[in-house]
This record gives structure tokens, sequence and C-alpha cells, in this order.
């Protein structure tokens, strides 16, 4: 995926979410993309079954587009779990727009994120 269509998603999140300031509060985008976002413990309670599909998936964090979830390992430092839930986004968004894929990181507006904090 090359810059300019990247800068495309960024811009179309940022004006999505009404993103008017930084840091941005990855929290609320997700939330804004209609997700509950979840800590991994909290998954266990609700769902074992999906508790240990995301985190037999990854060490930090994993989104379910069916279940509109999006759940992070706490015990990450904090600048990981913003990072990570950025990406989780990222793939929201993108896969959103073409369907799934294995795409390059939202770079942008991950480490954006990232370095504001």
């Amino acid at each position: 995926m090359d810059y300019f269509t990247l800068k495309k998603y960024i811009i179309e999140v940022y004006k999505y979410c009404n993103v008017q300031s930084f840091p941005i509060d990855c929290f609320d985008l997700l939330k804004k993309y209609g997700y509950m976002v979840l800590t991994y413990d909290e998954l266990k309670n609700i769902s074992s079954e999906l508790y240990e599909l995301c985190s037999s998936y990854s060490e930090d964090a994993m989104s379910h587009k069916d279940y509109k979830i999006a759940a992070y390992n706490s015990s990450q430092p904090y600048t990981r779990i913003r990072f990570s839930l950025m990406h989780e986004l990222a793939h929201i968004v993108v896969e959103k727009a073409i369907g799934p894929s294995c795409f390059p990181c939202f770079r942008f507006l991950c480490l954006a994120e990232s370095y504001r904090r």
C-alpha cells in the first residue's frame, strides 16, 4: 500500500471520528467505529472461547469484526497498548474498504499516535 493510499485512510479516520487535537484517544476511535474495547482479562470473563482465540493469535491485541470487539493485553506497557490498538483500527478501516488482507502497518497513524503521548 502506497503513502497516498495510507494518507487517504488516515484522513478518513480523522474526519469520521472528528479528530481535532492530539494526542488521539485510541479507545475512543475504536468505540466510534462501533467496537467494544476490552482487556484480555475482561474478554476471558465474557467468553473463554474468544479469549483463547485472541490471546493465542497475538500477545498484544486483536480485533474481531463479527463480534465488534477489540481486545488488548493490559500487562503490556501503555505505549504498546496504544500502538497495538491503533494497529487494530488500521485493520478495521482498511479491511472494511478493501476486504481482508495482509497489509503493511498503518504506519503514519500508528506512529503519530505513539509519539504524541
